[in-house]
């Protein structure tokens, strides 16, 4: 693990012309970059999003990932992020990939999906307070982990949101309703 520096994290409601539509995990972490660059500081934002999606899955969770270095005036350059996955410790075997990757907004991040169970998992394992990021900075390299923690608010406000989000997804493996 490297040093983290700052770490904010917060739950936001995903919203689609006004309805719910999701829960989405913010993270921003400042760290000490020693598996690249020697210490200096470095920077992570993303986010872990569940959502509905169409059958047979019926819910879905996206993670998404962006990093930067500080140069000597303090600007932040992003650097590639090829590969990504959460970190589960004590719920399944880890680390857990993404099933999917897709084209980010920024050509230097990170996009992929899991389906239900692996997004199950990573849901599980947020609200137990137990969730580490992690990426390299090159296809084979060194990964970096770094643990999101999410305080009691927060536990609470995903909680509720993913709750809705569940019963969703069980009226649409039903039958009963398509997701939102």
């Amino acid at each position: 693990m490297q040093t983290v520096l700052r770490s904010d994290v917060s739950v936001d409601n995903i919203l689609r012309q006004g309805a719910p539509a999701g829960c989405s995990l913010r993270f921003t972490i400042a760290y000490q970059d020693s598996v690249y660059k020697n210490g200096q500081v470095a920077m992570v934002d993303g986010s872990i999003s569940w959502m509905p999606a169409p059958k047979p899955h019926c819910a879905g969770v996206n993670l998404k990932i962006i990093g930067g270095d500080f140069d000597g005036s303090n600007r932040l350059n992003y650097f590639a992020i090829p590969h990504a996955y959460v970190s589960v410790p004590g719920m399944v075997p880890s680390p857990l990939q993404v099933e999917q990757r897709y084209e980010c907004d920024n050509p230097n991040a990170f996009c992929g999906v899991y389906g239900n169970v692996r997004g199950l998992a990573v849901g599980k394992s947020v609200l137990k307070g137990r969730v580490t990021v992690a990426f390299s900075r090159r296809l084979g390299g060194m990964d970096v982990g770094l643990p999101i923690t999410v305080d009691d608010g927060a536990l609470a406000k995903l909680g509720a949101c993913l709750q809705q989000l569940t019963d969703d997804a069980i009226r649409c493996l039903e039958g009963s309703t398509p997701p939102r």
